[in-house]
């Protein structure tokens, strides 16, 4: 789906920037199973990503959540690592098992908002999986039980949800509830910006090239 630079494109704002540079720094420091992941080598696409997702974000949130990171820093912990961390309790279970301990214990309280705030996201997700069916097929899987195919977006954001302090689990559930009242998916708006980034004019036209590319491949 590549077409061209996705930074300087002018599309991202300087906020969200620093936020997913500062991200990006603590990525590189991810011990992953196996050596470093791929990932750890597409610094363009995880900026591109992790900007699209904070600039569905008001400023409220990213600031907060800044705050987070900071002071995580400040105990000399990583919540990128943590995040990756919490994942591998449904993707890896006996590797989790022997590091649980050492992971910050999740609160009763934060897994209420933890689950609040997941039930949205799963929502959105789930309508986005009809309105453009060829995109979310390149995407990652929506539900849990399908982590074989890879890291579900039910696990990936629980276990980043699991990171976050209670105060920007509070804001980031407000920002929710007012975007699914006004009918706003998150999602949409999410994926919407990172199409944007690869040079597409709408979602819409980046599904017409990935069912174009993808049917190819099934003829």
């Amino acid at each position: 789906m590549a077409q061209g630079n996705m930074l300087g494109t002018g599309l991202i704002d300087d906020q969200a920037l620093a936020l997913a540079q500062k991200e990006w720094r603590l990525f590189q420091r991810v011990r992953n199973y196996g050596g470093p992941a791929a990932c750890q080598f597409h610094q363009d696409t995880f900026l591109a990503m992790r900007c699209s997702q904070f600039m569905a974000w008001p400023p409220v949130v990213r600031e907060r959540y800044e705050r987070d990171l900071d002071q995580a820093a400040a105990e000399g912990r990583n919540l990128v690592a943590e995040k990756y961390a919490y994942m591998m309790r449904d993707t890896f279970p006996k590797e989790y098992a022997a590091l649980a301990d050492r992971l910050p214990a999740v609160s009763p309280q934060k897994e209420e908002l933890v689950r609040r705030i997941l039930s949205y996201v799963m929502a959105w997700s789930e309508e986005m999986e009809k309105k453009y069916p060829w995109l979310m097929a390149v995407s990652r899987p929506v539900h849990a039980g399908q982590d074989a195919l890879g890291t579900s977006i039910e696990t990936y954001t629980r276990g980043e949800l699991e990171t976050f302090s209670m105060q920007t689990l509070a804001l980031l559930l407000e920002h929710y509830q007012e975007m699914s009242a006004r009918r706003i998916n998150i999602h949409e708006v999410t994926v919407g910006i990172t199409v944007r980034l690869y040079g597409f004019q709408s979602l819409e036209d980046a599904e017409r090239l990935v069912e174009q590319r993808m049917g190819k491949r099934l003829s």
